[in-house]
């Protein structure tokens, strides 16, 4: 099965998180919007991905609009860490 992909990628801004051990850190948003289509259902779908990125400590959290559903899921949020910081 062949499957396309297309997507954009833009600036969110900074926004301030809280992370898993209760510290506040500035992270970058990067917001990536795409569609997808396959051999199985040839109509084009649509979907959505926040990622947020601390300094020093890489990608902290993600949201994850599932095609085809109608709601934004959590995909993953950084639970721990050790011997990184946040610069």
């Amino acid at each position: 099965m062949q499957q396309r992909i297309s997507s954009t990628y833009q600036d969110g801004g900074t926004e301030t998180l809280t992370l898993h051990d209760g510290t506040r850190d500035a992270a970058h948003k990067l917001i990536n919007n795409f569609s997808l289509r396959n051999d199985l259902n040839p109509n084009e779908q649509d979907g959505y991905i926040e990622q947020y990125w601390v300094n020093g400590l890489e990608s902290v959290a993600q949201t994850f609009e599932d095609p085809g559903k109608d709601h934004i899921v959590p995909s993953k949020v950084l639970s721990s860490y050790s011997e990184f910081t946040s610069e």
